[in-house]
């Protein structure tokens, strides 16, 4: 019997704007960044981003490994190195802090309470008392909680994906 993985759409993205901005900065081309090249130059980039997703995201090792086109055993190695590489190898050091800086940089911003409940609002969100599902948006150290039957709960994810989509968020779903 075979096991369905679960991989998170949003990690998926916050993966590939980091390759995005990788490319960018390094001015490395996507496709050079996800083919097979180990010219030293391309692989310290491919390991800070990978370590980025992975120490400061928190991102699945399949996630990172499926973008990046990189075994997943490549990821792990790249996290148990990560602590020694970024102490005694500048040159990764340097891409490492220069990937990290630029990303900060592009970061999007948290919503307070008040800001996501006025989001709700002007898009026409009610949520409903006695529903059996929740939405749950975090947004920084804030989360708000929405109610929604099971009838209206796809039309109010597909309400919520664009107006929230400028901000720094995480939609978690309890049926």
């Amino acid at each position: 019997m075979s096991v369905s993985k679960r991989v998170s759409i949003s990690d998926t993205k916050v993966v590939q704007s980091i390759l995005d901005k990788a490319a960018e900065v390094f001015k490395i081309p996507t496709a050079t960044l996800k083919g097979a090249r180990r010219y030293g130059e391309i692989q310290r980039v491919r390991m800070a981003i990978s370590n980025i997703a992975r120490v400061e995201n928190k991102i699945h090792y399949t996630t990172i490994a499926g973008v990046i086109n990189r075994d997943r055993s490549s990821i792990y190695h790249y996290e148990r190195q990560h602590e020694s590489w970024y102490i005694s190898w500048k040159p990764y050091q340097r891409a490492y802090d220069m990937l990290n800086s630029a990303m900060s940089e592009n970061a999007k911003p948290n919503l307070n309470k008040c800001q996501i409940k006025r989001l709700i609002k002007d898009a026409g969100i009610v949520g409903k008392k006695r529903g059996k599902c929740k939405i749950i948006i975090a947004s920084g150290n804030t989360s708000h909680t929405i109610k929604s039957d099971l009838y209206e709960f796809p039309a109010t994810i597909e309400k919520l994906k664009p107006i929230l989509e400028q901000y720094e968020h995480n939609l978690d779903i309890q049926i």
